[in-house]
């Protein structure tokens, strides 16, 4: 009777510490899915990035743009 006991109690033990192993392997990098439109058609490309990826492209995009403006106002400058 008390080897039952102690089983049980250490089963119970068992199961209570699982949720937290469960609650670390949904720390997953979850992804954001954005509507794309293409250039040439009328049908948008669905594209699915995590976070950090999104983030990582807006900061690629926005220094793109300034470095164009940048480079344009340059070339007015010089009398183009």
């Amino acid at each position: 009777m008390r080897l039952l006991i102690l089983f049980l109690l250490f089963s119970t033990i068992a199961i209570a510490e699982e949720p937290a192993v469960v609650q670390e392997e949904t720390t997953v990098k979850k992804f954001v899915c954005k509507t794309i439109p293409q250039v040439g058609s009328r049908i948008p490309r669905k594209v699915c990035l995590s976070q950090e990826k999104w983030e990582e492209a807006e900061k690629i995009a926005e220094e793109a743009l300034e470095k164009g403006q940048n480079s344009s106002l340059m070339i007015n400058k010089e009398g183009g």
